[in-house]
């Protein structure tokens, strides 16, 4: 019988929405600030908790574990903080489009992968937080070079696998991260 994992959702939240002009997180989708909705999408995918990456007090966010480093700084203050072995199924906050079975497609792909992604997509992806993870994780935040303090470097270090997405599911990957972008997605 294959190990059941915890799984932990994390809305990276962390980013300034200078492309944007305003914040990203806090746009209303359907009633609702965007972060909220990417939280509850989070646990109907089956993360059995979900959490904010970014300076939220609202949210109880995690802070950035380091400053200005975008997504790999929101993800090194949650494995900083969060103790024990997981997988985190993360997305970003601007992606509104994204579904709980496209996400719980990717959270059940290959269980025993460090990591997976959709084909030719960064995020959303799933990462195992563990002993490796953290270390791969502290040797990238450390490296004077800014492109390597990427999650697709990160992603090359776990040895990520890519599972296919369908033709219907493409529109999903939609973000929206400036104000022409939402106003097509949300008129």
């Amino acid at each position: 019988m294959a190990e059941t994992r915890q799984c932990l959702g994390v809305v990276l939240a962390g980013g300034r929405s200078t492309r944007m002009g305003r914040d990203k997180a806090l746009l209303e989708w359907h009633g609702r600030p965007l972060i909220d909705h990417q939280l509850a999408l989070l646990r109907r995918a089956g993360a059995q908790q979900a959490r904010v990456s970014g300076d939220r007090p609202a949210w109880q966010g995690i802070v950035d574990g380091l400053p200005d480093a975008g997504p790999l700084g929101g993800l090194l203050g949650v494995a900083r903080v969060v103790r024990g072995e997981t997988d985190l199924l993360v997305v970003p906050v601007d992606m509104p489009l994204l579904t709980a079975p496209l996400l719980a497609r990717l959270l059940a792909a290959r269980p025993e992968a460090a990591c997976v992604r959709f084909s030719g997509h960064v995020l959303p992806m799933r990462w195992r937080l563990d002993a490796t993870g953290r270390q791969q994780l502290e040797h990238l935040a450390q490296q004077a070079d800014p492109r390597q303090r990427s999650l697709r470097r990160l992603q090359q270090l776990a040895a990520c696998i890519e599972i296919d997405s369908d033709d219907g599911e493409a529109a999903q990957f939609t973000d929206c991260n400036t104000m022409s972008l939402w106003e097509k997605l949300h008129p």
